[in-house]
């Protein structure tokens, strides 16, 4: 689904629960067509924000997250699927809506300056290389306990300027995506009767087309009887199913 992230929305979940999958369905399923939560809507909750970047340009990419709690910000820098995601950057308390470059935790909430062990390492302070055109997963988590609440993500490259406080997010548009479920198919709906010396066989909804087996079962070699719907069958002495195939 071009042009929007998802939101999975878990009433009373901790961070932890959300993170590490230790949750059933998510309480609201919703979509979002910017990163950016509305703000100062609920108390108690953790969310799970997820979707496609893909670059508009190539390049190494510094990435920001802003919340009221505490967020985490992954991103799969080599891949579209969530197994390989990568923890990118932190938010470890809260602030104001849109704060990037301010605020508490500052040096944490973006790529370029976060460390997950105190120090040591700065997986990221060249960048994160990306290719135009190309889909990453992305996700952020966001737990909130009680009073204001937002989650906010935006992304610029390492040799433009930082986003200013307050900036809207980078994140809409043509620069992300989602991967939505399958819909569901319904089996077709059989209905058999019987005109004189013919078996007739309709099904709904239409398309696809009418095959015969004398037997069921993993040997079974399946026959098309036609395509017209309803299908005109003569009765014969020998038994057949049937099944329609979409």
């Amino acid at each position: 689904v071009p042009g929007q992230v998802k939101e999975e929305f878990f009433v009373g979940a901790s961070f932890d629960d959300v993170l590490y999958g230790n949750v059933g369905f998510p309480t609201v399923v919703s979509n979002w067509t910017i990163f950016e939560s509305r703000t100062n809507i609920a108390d108690n909750f953790t969310r799970r924000v997820s979707g496609f970047f893909i670059p508009p340009q190539t390049g190494d990419y510094v990435f920001f997250i802003s919340s009221d709690d505490e967020s985490r910000l992954f991103i799969s820098t080599n891949s579209d699927q969530p197994a390989a995601k990568v923890w990118v950057a932190h938010q470890r308390d809260w602030n104001d809506a849109r704060m990037w470059v301010s605020g508490n935790n500052a040096s944490q909430r973006r790529s370029d300056q976060f460390t997950p062990d105190g120090g040591a390492n700065y997986p990221y302070a060249q960048g994160i290389r990306l290719e135009a055109g190309r889909r990453y997963y992305i996700e952020a988590i966001q737990r909130e306990g009680g009073g204001g609440d937002n989650l906010a993500v935006t992304f610029k490259l390492m040799n433009e300027n930082d986003p200013v406080d307050g900036d809207a997010p980078l994140l809409t548009g043509n620069v992300i995506g989602y991967m939505a479920e399958p819909a569901p198919v319904e089996p077709p709906v059989l209905t058999v009767g019987r005109q004189g010396d013919n078996v007739v066989i309709s099904w709904s909804p239409a398309g696809g087309r009418l095959e015969s087996s004398p037997v069921l079962g993993p040997g079974a070699v399946w026959t098309t009887e036609t395509t017209a719907n309803p299908a005109v069958i003569p009765i014969t002495g020998t038994a057949k199913y049937f099944r329609v195939v979409r």
